[in-house]
Order: structure tokens, then sequence, then C-alpha cells
């Protein structure tokens, strides 16, 4: 799911989005990683969020979780 102000804003280059097109633009995102770098239909490279929202919760109790 994606919040409806993202979904009917603008992209990077300043163009209405359009969610039933094709596109490679990074996603919104609000988890551990984000999207560093890729090479559409080859390879994509992750990065820790450093100041991940969520590494305090219970639910991410026990997970290995860099702080």
């Amino acid at each position: 799911m994606l919040p409806k102000h993202w979904v009917g804003g603008a992209d990077s280059e300043g163009r209405k989005r359009d969610h039933l097109a094709t596109t490679l633009e990074k996603p919104l995102g609000s988890g551990h990683y984000r999207i560093k770098e890729f090479v559409p239909g080859r390879s994509i490279a992750l990065e820790r969020v450093k100041d991940y929202w969520g590494r305090d919760l219970n639910v991410s109790i026990g997970r290995k979780i860099i702080r």
C-alpha cells in the first residue's frame, strides 16, 4: 500500500505519477533498508537505514538490528 499523497504526487522529474504505468523509480518505504543502487534485471544493492523509526518496538526485539 502506498499513501495517497505519494501516488497522486510527482516523480523525481516533476511528472505526475501514473500508478498503473511501469516505472524504475525507487519505491517509497519505511523499513530497515532502502535501495542504494540497482541495475534493472541484474542487481540491487541495499543500505541500512541508521535512524529506522521502528528499531525499538517490541516486535523488533531479538532481531539483529545494528544501532
